[in-house]
């Protein structure tokens, strides 16, 4: 037999033995979602569509959510992601000056030098020394 046949022997018995092991992970879930406990309809093909299973094979849990519970629990995530705070910024927010923390945030004209400051000097507009 060749290689070539070997390794799509091989890759063809992995993916049948992942697929197996997905339906025999159907056997654990549950009949209604895990956090408002609302039944799932297994006939409705509306359920099928839009309710969301997750799995965890490491763990051997299958886990059911209804549209409504899984988008509050997204909206929270991203919610704690986005206030989150790292250790960093609160470093630095702690350790800074509030008049320098306004001058970052809304610099005034005057926090900006002047073109003029990087002419040298002794050049005329020509271009020639004076």
């Amino acid at each position: 037999m060749s290689l070539k046949r070997k390794v799509q022997k091989a890759k063809k018995k992995k993916a049948e033995k992942e697929l197996k092991e997905k339906v025999m992970s159907f056997d654990r879930m549950p009949d209604c979602c895990v956090v408002c406990f609302k039944d799932f309809d297994k006939k409705s093909k509306e359920h099928h569509d839009t309710w969301i299973i997750v799995e965890r094979r490491e763990q051997k849990r299958v886990s059911l959510f209804c549209p409504d519970c899984w988008d509050n629990g997204l909206a929270a995530t991203k919610e704690y992601v986005y206030k989150k705070q790292t250790e960093l910024e609160k470093h630095l927010i702690k350790n800074e000056d509030p008049v320098q923390r306004r001058r970052k945030v809304a610099p005034n004209k005057q926090d900006y030098p002047e073109v003029n400051d990087y002419v040298r000097k002794g050049i005329s507009e020509g271009g020639k020394n004076e």
